[in-house]
């Protein structure tokens, strides 16, 4: 994000200067990796492959290393007994704090 700005807003909208390290970059297409002074990892912005390394790849343009979640799909039966069982727990929960709120309230609802 340029400086001064967090996120892009009507207030605050994107300018064509604030484009001008992506055309500078795409005209040098060097990769940008920041390390930390150990030489880890800190976050990679762009990465570049040879033909070659794509190719062992099988071709898979898919390399941006962003986390990606993976949805678990259960039987049916598991998930409803999954359902049930989250359900059961958010029930006590918020009978707890009922309970609590009744309590600092000074009403008794056990009749």
């Amino acid at each position: 994000m340029p400086e001064g700005y967090k996120h892009f807003s009507k207030t605050k909208p994107m300018r064509l200067e604030h484009c001008q390290p992506i055309r500078d970059w795409w005209n040098d297409r060097k990769e940008i990796i920041v390390t930390d002074e150990e030489g880890n990892v800190l976050d990679e912005k762009s990465r570049r492959f040879t033909a070659q390394q794509l190719i062992e790849q099988s071709c898979n343009f898919d390399q941006c290393k962003f986390p990606k979640s993976e949805e678990e799909v259960l039987p049916p039966a598991e998930l409803l007994a999954d359902y049930h069982k989250r359900r059961e727990a958010l029930d006590a929960q918020i009978d707890k704090q009922l309970d609590k709120i009744q309590s600092l309230l000074g009403i008794d609802l056990t009749v």
